[in-house]
């Protein structure tokens, strides 16, 4: 005795190429996952600096701030400029990107340290009543702001989950 057993399986298939299509295009999770970056980007400028906080601001600086009407105030925040300029870039492929569009931003997240020109030493001095001598060390510590945070992670993990249980479900 043979037995024959049709399996029918056009669920199956069907589920298939909805997961199928849905991983081909993952723009729009892509793009809710560059919103929680860019947030917790901002968030940082807002709390001074997360995990850590960022080191204080010089009492000069300081000084210089109070000058101009800007302190207190938030680090790395006088014009907000840098904050302003921080944006998530639209998905390309299976990435995506947060930049920010200052050039001295990389100089804020890492920390500079340079040498005093006799061209910088008057601005210092009459800008921010920093008088130093040429050749002079000005360091300003590392403030890393381009910072994500491990609740960032988890929740570009839920963003996937629940875009691959809509694809499951035929939900857009």
């Amino acid at each position: 005795m043979i037995v024959k057993h049709k399996i029918d399986n056009r669920e199956v298939d069907a589920l298939m190429k909805r997961l199928d299509r849905s991983m081909r295009n993952l723009d729009e999770p892509l793009r809710d996952i560059g919103d929680v970056l860019e947030n917790s980007i901002m968030e940082n400028f807002d709390v001074g600096g997360r995990p850590r906080k960022w080191p204080d601001l010089s009492k000069v600086t300081k000084r210089a701030r109070a000058k101009k009407g800007k302190w207190p105030g938030k680090i790395g925040q006088v014009s907000g400029q840098l904050v302003n300029s921080i944006a998530a870039q639209p998905p390309r492929g299976l990435s995506v990107k947060v930049t920010h569009g200052k050039e001295y931003g990389d100089h804020f997240h890492y920390g500079t340290q340079q040498k005093v020109t006799k061209k910088q030493q008057k601005w210092l001095g009459l800008n921010l009543g920093m008088w130093r001598r040429v050749g002079d060390t000005i360091k300003n510590p590392p403030r890393p702001f381009m910072v994500i945070q491990d609740e960032d992670v988890k929740e570009a993990e839920v963003i996937l989950i629940d875009h691959l249980r809509r694809a499951i479900k035929g939900v857009r």
